[in-house]
């Protein structure tokens, strides 16, 4: 696997993180 491709899936991993902390965060909210 090339560094690039661990890296892209590194980032969609933080992205995802992201994304699911958000939703929680506004479906707590309401």
């Amino acid at each position: 696997m090339a560094p690039l491709f661990r890296g892209s899936d590194h980032a969609l991993k933080v992205g995802d993180a992201a994304l699911n902390l958000n939703f929680h965060l506004v479906w707590v909210i309401e």
